[in-house]
Formats: structure tokens, sequence, C-alpha cells
């Protein structure tokens, strides 16, 4: 029984070991360490399914580890994709701290093609918050420097931002120009469908408020042929909003058999309810007209689940444009007071979203639904038209002045850059000229140097030979005066001296009075010799030291 207790006991203690392990491993491997990893702060905030406050939470627990990083190219990434989280949850005021904050490291790190996407980024804020001019202006800066970057898609994708300013702002003719210069660049590159559907998006759109209806649908089916060549992102759903596009063309056109038709095809997309909750609100709006006006409309669900849908989501333009409708489908089985009253509402919600289109929708329903009150929506309707037009030409001038303006200052910038590559060449030439002068004046005063160093050699062995020249001058002179004296002393003084020897040898033989006597002159003559060689020793001397002082002077 014990050792069943001891085995059970070990047992346990393995038990427990083996968990105690496992939670070290989720520890260092598992959750614990994702939650200070940025990917998984990015990865949280992206997920819809989240509620919004913890999406918040990840996405400002994200900005604060990139604000710490250093200011690199992949720290401007970083900062992009905290743009692109609060971009999704609608917080436009941090989107656009982030993104000037971008664009200001990438200024001091001088990375263009951070400048360029981070003006990109702000010129959809300020399309987003309906502020057209500066949208404009920031997609135009961005795709100037894209284009000189030459990064086609980047360039593209800006044209078409501004082309669908210019359609909003009904710069059709402008719009028109960009598109085409679009798809000209985008028939150059690989694998670029999407954007080539979205320029024919833009394009049908331009031809069917044109009233060019055949052209409109012959540019749609480009975008629809552009679908059967690439693979796109299903909750995109682009191809439902071309074919809502083309039910809307055929239904300008009085052709509600193929609006239908294309309405239906739309709302057959695969989750077009889950994926895009605004398309299919529309699309089910428009349907539903299409079938009223073929009398076909059994009821009136697909209204009101338009309408249900629409004020849940704030899709102002859906919401207004289902009110008019239902005014419409009223008036037309003369139920006056229900059509008055969605007109109503519709301009109420048309001018709370500020938009002057919808407003002039409404208030042309609203003419025939209140006939008392028809002059004063009648002058409302003209005042506001009057002010729209006199709005949109003074955009399309705006926009024709802000590429004028960009131009300009791309062009003042250029010679600015110009002039300073001039002024830095200048200032090189004028550095290598002073480096190639002082070079220059030093080899010449070094050769000068060479040279004076080579002639003080020279003249110091001129001196040098002059001085053995003279030496030898003077040894041959000593040679000369040696010999001379050599010869006086052995023709004068020698040979008188003998002449005395030989006389004065007689007084070895005799030595009387008279033989004396006769030596005795000899003797006078010996001094005689003897003041010869004194005369012979001191012009010897004189001569030995003028030679002396000659030599050292």
């Amino acid at each position: 029984m014990l050792n069943l207790n001891w085995k059970i006991f070990i047992v346990l203690l393995f038990i427990l070991g083996v968990l105690f392990c496992m939670r070290d491993s989720k520890n260092f491997s598992g959750r614990d360490s994702e939650n200070d990893s940025l990917d998984y702060f990015f990865e949280q905030a992206n997920i819809d399914t989240l509620p919004y406050a913890k999406r918040l939470l990840f996405t400002e627990k994200a900005l604060a580890i990139v604000q710490e990083q250093p200011n690199d190219s992949m720290n401007r990434v970083n900062y992009f994709k905290v743009a692109n989280r609060y971009w999704n949850m609608k917080k436009w005021v941090e989107f656009r701290r982030v993104c000037d904050s971008t664009i200001k490291n990438a200024y001091r790190d001088n990375d263009e093609f951070s400048i360029a996407k981070g003006m990109g980024y702000i010129g959809d804020y300020n399309a987003q918050n309906n502020i057209i001019d500066s949208a404009y202006y920031y997609y135009n800066k961005s795709g100037q420097l894209y284009q000189r970057l030459k990064t086609q898609r980047q360039y593209a994708e800006m044209l078409i931002q501004k082309s669908r300013l210019q359609y909003l702002q009904k710069d059709y003719s402008g719009g028109e120009n960009t598109l085409y210069k679009v798809l000209r660049m985008l028939k150059m590159l690989e694998d670029y469908n999407g954007d080539s559907i979205e320029a024919y998006d833009i394009l049908g759109s331009i031809y069917s408020d044109l009233n060019e209806y055949d052209k409109a649908i012959e540019i749609y089916n480009r975008a629809i042929q552009k679908f059967k060549i690439g693979n796109f992102p299903s909750f995109f759903k682009s191809k439902a909003q071309i074919y809502n596009n083309i039910g809307i063309v055929y239904e300008h056109k009085r052709e509600y058999k193929k609006a239908v038709f294309f309405y239906n095809l739309g709302l057959n997309e695969k989750d077009i309810r889950g994926d895009n909750i605004f398309l299919y609100s529309t699309l089910k709006n428009n349907l539903a007209y299409s079938n009223f006006k073929l009398n076909k409309l059994k009821s009136t669900d697909d209204f009101y689940e338009a309408l249900q849908i629409s004020d849940s989501v704030l899709d102002y333009s859906t919401m207004v444009y289902c009110r008019l409708n239902l005014s419409e489908f009223s008036l037309f089985y003369k139920k006056n007071k229900e059509a008055n009253f969605f007109a109503k509402i519709a301009l109420q919600k048309a001018k709370e979203f500020q938009s002057k289109e919808l407003i002039l929708a409404s208030l042309k329903q609203l003419i025939i639904t209140d006939p008392k009150n028809a002059s004063k929506y009648s002058q409302e309707y003209y005042t506001l038209t009057d002010s729209l037009a006199l709005a949109e030409r003074r955009n399309r001038n705006k926009f024709a002045r802000i590429e004028y303006e960009t131009e300009e200052l791309t062009q003042e910038k250029n010679q600015l850059i110009a002039q300073k590559q001039n002024y830095t060449l200048i200032a090189i030439i004028v550095f290598l000229i002073i480096i190639t002068t002082s070079l220059l004046g030093f080899i010449i005063f070094k050769r000068r140097q060479i040279k004076l160093k080579q002639q003080k050699q020279k003249a110091a062995a001129e001196i040098y030979r002059l001085q053995l020249d003279q030496q030898q001058k003077i040894e041959d002179g000593k040679q000369i005066e040696k010999n001379k004296i050599a010869k006086e002393l052995h023709d004068g003084v020698m040979g008188k001296l003998t002449s005395i020897r030989l006389n004065l040898f007689v007084l070895n033989k005799k030595t009387d009075i008279e033989t004396i006597d006769k030596c005795l002159v000899h003797i006078d003559e010996i001094q005689a010799i003897e003041k010869e060689i004194r005369t012979i020793a001191y012009a010897l001397h004189n001569d030995v030291s003028g030679n002396l002082n000659t030599e050292i002077l």
C-alpha cells in the first residue's frame, strides 16, 4: 500500500512538471510573447470582428512602439500601417497626424517615395472630408513625385484619384484626358488590371453623365473583360459595382429590363451583403426602382430593406435616393401626402450630408409633390443650380490653377536644384583650380629649391675645384722655388764652397805666413757666401709667407 502511494505521488509530480514546462513554453513562444510584438498589434487591429475599442487600443500600442523606432525606411512603413488602421476605424484626425509625422520624417531622410505616398494619403484624407481642392493638390504633388521616381504604377493611381475628383466636379473633359493618359500608361505595364478597371469605371461614369450611354456601356464592358484576365479579392466587389453602373445607364435609357438584369447580376455576386453592405443596399434600391418602372414591383420590401440598411450605416446617398424613389412610387399610386413626406425627409437628409446634388434631386421631387410651395422650392432649386454651376466652374479653374502652380513650383524647384548644382559645380571647379594652382606653385617652389640647391652644390664644387687648382699652383710654385733655390745653392754657393774648400785644402800641406795670408782671403769669401745664404734664406722665407697668406685668402 505504501509503495502504491509513492508511485501515485511520483506520477502526480511528473504531471505537474509537464504542466509547468508547458506553461513556460507558452510564456516563451505563445501569446504572451506576441503581446509585445508589433506584428501582433497590427494583426489584431485589423480584425473587424473585434470590438472597436480593442482595435483602437491595439493600434495605439503599435503606434507607441513605432514612435520609439529609429527614423528609417522600415519605420515609415510601420507608420503607414498605423495610418491604415486609423483609416479603417474612421479616426480621421489621428490618421492625418500620423501621415504628417511620416512625411516629416521622410523629408529628414530625403525619402521621396515615402513623401509621395504620404501626400497621397493626405489627398485621401481631404477627399474623404470633401476638401476637394486640397485633395487635388496633394494627389497632384504625389503624382509628380512618383513620375520623377519613375514608379509608373503609383503615378497611375494618383492620376486615377485626380480623375475621380475631376468627375465629381463635372470637369468631364479634364477627367477624360487624365483617364486616357492612365490607360495608355497601364497598357505598357503588366498585371495592373485592377487599376484599369477603376479607370474604366470612372470613364464610363463620365460618358453616362454626358448622356453618351452607348459609349459608357462600351467602356463598362471593357472593365468586365478585365475581370476575366486577372484574379481580384472578392471583398472589393468591384465587378458588382460595374454591374450596378451598367444598370444605371440602362435605367437612364429607360431600358428597365436590361437594368434589372444587371442589378441582379450585381446582387448575385458572392457574399455581396456581408462584404459590401453599401453596394448591396444601392443595388436593392435600384432594382426596386427599375421593377417599379416595369410595373413588376409587388411590394416595397426592397425599398425598405435598402432604406433600413442605408440609415444604419449612414449611407446618405442611398438613404436620400431611396426616399425619393418611395416618394415617386407613392405619387404614382396617388398617395400624395406620403409622397410629400418622403421627399421632405429626403431633403432633410441631403442637407445633413451637405450634398448639393442630393439637395437638387430632393427639391426637384418636392416641386412635384408639394404644388403649394412649388415656387419656393423652384426658386431654391434654380439658386442652388446657379451656385453649384459656379462652384463647379471655380473648382475646375482651381484644378487648372493647381496644375499650373504645381508645375511652376516644380520648375522653380528644378531651377533651384539646377542652380544649386551649378553653384556646387562652380565651387568644385574653383576649389580644383585653387588646389591645382597651389600644387603647381608648390611644385615650382620645390623645383626652384632643388635648382638652387643644385646651383649651390655646383658652385661649391667649382670653388672646391678652384681651391684644388690654386693649391696645385701653390705646390707647383713651391716646387719651382725649391728647384730654383737648389739650383742656386748647387751652382752658386756649393760651387764657391767647393772652390774655397779646395783652396783651403792647401793648409794641410803648408802653414807658412804667405800661405795663411792667401787663405785668409778665402775666409772673407766664406763670409760673403754666408751673406749670400742669408739672402737666399730670407727670400725663401718671404716667398713661403706670401704663399701661405695667399692660400689663407
